[in-house]
């Protein structure tokens, strides 16, 4: 084994997480403007206002009043079929299922949602997705003048952020078809690349209890986190933006949270890579990044002793768990709690330690330095 095979487990992780937060931005990054377009009946309109003097005025006068400067004359088969369609859908009878895959979610379909390049539509609408960036909403009026009377369309354009609960997702959430494809490269990037090959002989840690659940809970927490300012912030304010005054140290808080995952995933890298072989005369002991010999001639003494994670990352874990899942806390509780190691004190230099928590074959080391003479502290 050499150091390559740490820097692999090392790169598991690391693309794997990287893979896992573009899954994440492309599932959770919404469009930045949509269309809704929804028939209008001017007339049915007038019914309804308020003042008498303009539910008494012509409808031509009334039609030309509401539409100022708002107003595009379209004519052509193409249209024709558009506004047929429309009609269609919102009224419930979509002409086939892309057509009723486009109503709104929240107004009985009485509205249906495209995307600022879709045609006809860009024909008409090129100016919205300029005016959109210092409005929070733009409308106009399409007439089919070559109908009698004319038909209407009210076309308004929104900012993505206002209508995440009224779009279809496959509008409002465009780029989702390469979150699958992405999650998918991230599980064949952690699965795929070649694992350590430990001897049969060799004391090493298990590969489901120690590797794959660190890296479960690791994965978890990144995920979760890292989510939380792409998921929130949107709903929180529609106008906002991840980077924006008053939500800058919300998104950095939760992303630097998201990194205390890599203590777990480094956790897990070293179990992976971990490995004890007891030789006649020494151990030989493999971690993430070295590979060491000690000889038994040179130890002074063993100590078992209790070994605690740092402070920081216990405070960190415990507070990550109460703000998120119950579930994540509970999980944490169980890997945070005290483990159990044993100290060998060298003649001369520093002593070293061998977590013996989940170790296979620990039992045997203490017999081991009682046969090779090692007193016990």
């Amino acid at each position: 084994m050499n150091s390559k095979t740490g820097l692999t487990e090392i790169a598991r992780r690391a693309l794997a997480c990287l893979l896992i937060a573009a899954a994440l931005v492309t599932f959770l990054t919404p469009a930045q403007a949509l269309l809704r377009v929804a028939p209008e009946d001017f007339a049915e309109m007038q019914k309804t206002e308020v003042l008498a003097s303009q539910r008494q005025m012509p409808l031509a006068d009334y039609v030309a009043q509401k539409t100022k400067d708002r107003l595009v004359s379209v004519q052509g088969s193409e249209w024709q079929n558009f506004f047929q369609a429309v009609k269609a859908t919102t009224s419930g009878q979509p002409p086939n299922s892309t057509w009723g895959e486009r109503r709104d979610q929240w107004l009985f379909g009485r509205s249906v949602f495209f995307g600022l390049d879709e045609a006809p539509l860009n024909q008409v609408t090129s100016d919205m997705s300029e005016s959109i960036r210092k409005f929070r909403f733009v409308s106009k009026y399409v007439m089919l003048a070559d109908s009698a009377p004319p038909q209407y369309l009210n076309v308004s354009c929104h900012l993505g952020n206002n209508v995440l609960d009224d779009a279809p997702p496959h509008l409002i959430y465009p780029w989702r078809s390469f979150s699958l494809w992405l999650a998918l490269l991230a599980l064949a990037v952690y699965a795929l690349l070649p694992r350590v090959k430990h001897p049969a002989e060799a004391l090493r840690y298990p590969l489901i209890r120690a590797v794959l659940l660190y890296d479960l809970l690791g994965f978890l927490l990144f995920g979760v986190c890292f989510a939380f300012p792409l998921f929130f912030i949107p709903r929180m304010d529609s106008e906002a933006s991840l980077f924006g005054r008053g939500y800058i140290l919300l998104t950095l808080l939760a992303w630097l949270i998201s990194l205390s995952g890599s203590v777990l995933l480094a956790k897990a890298a070293w179990y992976a890579v971990y490995e004890l072989l007891v030789q006649a005369d020494r151990l030989r002991v493999t971690d993430l990044f070295r590979q060491s010999e000690h000889l038994y001639r040179d130890m002074a003494s063993v100590d078992p002793i209790i070994t605690r994670w740092p402070a920081w990352v216990i405070i960190g874990g415990l507070i990550i768990g109460l703000f998120f899942w119950p579930a994540l806390l509970a999980s944490l509780r169980q890997i945070l709690r005290p483990g159990h190691a044993i100290e060998v004190a060298r003649k001369e230099g520093k002593p070293f330690r061998i977590q013996t928590d989940m170790l296979l074959g620990s039992e045997k080391l203490m017999g081991v330095f009682r046969q090779q003479g090692v007193p016990l502290a």
